[in-house]
């Protein structure tokens, strides 16, 4: 047996990523909040051992005296796979190829901080590690509240100066310090959102909500009048208490708000943050976005950790949603706060990108927006769709924005087409723009993503 340590000694909360493969009789894995010192090795151990002799396969958590056991490795020796390990406080997750194997809240806290490790298990194994990531996380034992610094209010706690109201007419007012949302059954999803937009921050809040009623918070969200005649669309870290009429349960989890309408985060990451839900009662909500991860906590346990790239930045809004009770519910938000990155890596100016001879198409290599004229903040392009629509768009950008409207459609084969808007981003592909369109008579429209051409 044979380790290859890490120099640093207090990784505490985290999400590590490595990828892994090891042979038919071979065994080994993952060591973390390995404690300094000589003798037997302690700490935790992420098991990795596909058909090896060893009962506990990959996925296994392993302690000297602990034993969240697979008995079946979920994937063949001698095949590459991503092991995952979600460590906050004393809440281990583990996961192969995005399926959870190991879900365990480790009473004692017996290893809080450590170094990492990699096990080779000697004779007969060959194992091999790549791509080893780790995203340090706040530290988040159940009663440490999250860390203060750096953060600033969202709302005064005297009026909704800052705020704007999306969508149904459900009310919301201000009541000792607090934004209450009142439901109504005649009202459609109503939401209070930012008037400014955000990229990459940390958010924090507390929230009350009445059984019966569902809420949540909408984060990079956008409307557009442009889709759908303005729905409010985006992430949604939901609010969903364990009520007579709902008894689910999925608070902290990431929703995608009318646009793909499913959940994106895996609802059973994290059994203790459902266990926390306080009903009737004051609840602590931390939502961290960082480039293309976006990751909850509730009651400082880790709900959600996703990673998608669909939306990079957008208002942040406050939801009541439909409800067919008569009698009026109420969902409680204060103590809004936010820390903004200070270099949000989504940041980028069309006018840097979206420049003349500069083409954009989408993966299918049916859409192409090929720019042929600047001027300022004016563009003209050519939009292709496949062999039938041929346009010639005269539109503007401003920062991240990119819009052309029908009436400045000239066709040159097809239709002249509605209105479009964009916002420009990066991922880990690079530079792409999210565009949302509307034909004339309204009747139609969608959302699609064009990314710059480099070759």
């Amino acid at each position: 047996m044979s380790l290859l340590r890490s120099d640093r000694a207090n990784y505490q909360d985290f999400h590590l990523r490595a990828e892994c493969r090891v042979n038919s009789t071979g065994s080994g894995g993952i060591y973390f909040r390995v404690p300094l010192g000589d003798g037997w090795i302690r700490g935790y151990k992420a098991q990795i051992n596909c058909s090896g002799g060893d009962p506990a396969k990959t996925g296994s958590l392993l302690t000297s005296d602990l034993f969240e056991t697979v008995r079946e490795s979920p994937v063949p020796a001698n095949a590459w796979f991503r092991l995952e390990v979600i460590a906050i406080g004393q809440h281990i997750v583990i996961k192969v190829n995005d399926k959870i194997t190991c879900d365990f809240n480790d009473s004692r806290a017996a290893f809080l901080k450590g170094q990492l490790a990699l096990r080779h298990d000697g004779v007969g194994t060959a194992i091999s590690f790549r791509s080893i990531e780790i995203r340090e996380l706040p530290a988040a034992a159940p009663n440490d509240p999250p860390e203060k610094s750096g953060f600033a209010p969202m709302f005064n706690g005297r009026d909704l100066s800052g705020w704007v109201q999306r969508g149904g007419h459900a009310r919301f007012d201000v009541e000792d310090g607090a934004i209450v949302g009142v439901s109504d059954p005649n009202a459609a999803d109503s939401f209070l959102s930012t008037a400014k937009e955000y990229a990459d921050f940390t958010l924090q809040l507390e929230f009350k909500i009445d059984d019966g009623l569902n809420s949540g918070v909408q984060i990079r969200s956008q409307s557009f009048p442009t889709f759908k005649n303005g729905v409010v669309h985006g992430y949604q870290v939901e609010i969903d208490p364990n009520g007579v009429e709902n008894p689910r349960q999925y608070t902290g989890a990431i929703y995608d708000e009318g646009r793909r309408n499913v959940f994106l985060s895996d609802i059973s990451l994290s059994r203790a943050a459902q266990q926390t839900f306080r009903r009737n009662d004051w609840n602590t909500l931390l939502v961290a976005c960082d480039g293309d991860s976006i990751m909850t906590w509730l009651n400082g346990w880790a709900a959600a950790d996703l990673r998608d790239s669909t939306t990079r930045s957008g208002f942040i809004a406050l939801e009541v949603h439909s409800t067919r009770s008569a009698a009026p519910l109420k969902v409680r938000f204060r103590k809004i706060e936010i820390k903004e990155s200070t270099a949000p890596a989504s940041a980028l100016d069309a006018n840097l990108l979206l420049k003349k001879g500069s083409t954009w198409v989408d993966e299918a290599q049916r859409r192409k927006l090929a720019v042929t004229e600047r001027d300022g903040e004016s563009f003209r392009a050519r939009f292709q769709i496949g062999e039938n629509i041929d346009r010639e768009v005269k539109g503007t950008m401003r920062g991240d924005r990119v819009v052309w409207q029908g009436k400045d459609v000239r066709a040159i084969k097809g239709n002249i087409g509605g209105d479009t808007f964009g916002v420009l981003s990066r991922d880990e592909k690079g530079p792409k723009i999210d565009f949302s369109w509307q034909e004339i008579d309204g009747k139609q429209g969608g959302l699609y993503t064009l990314r710059l051409q480099t070759n």
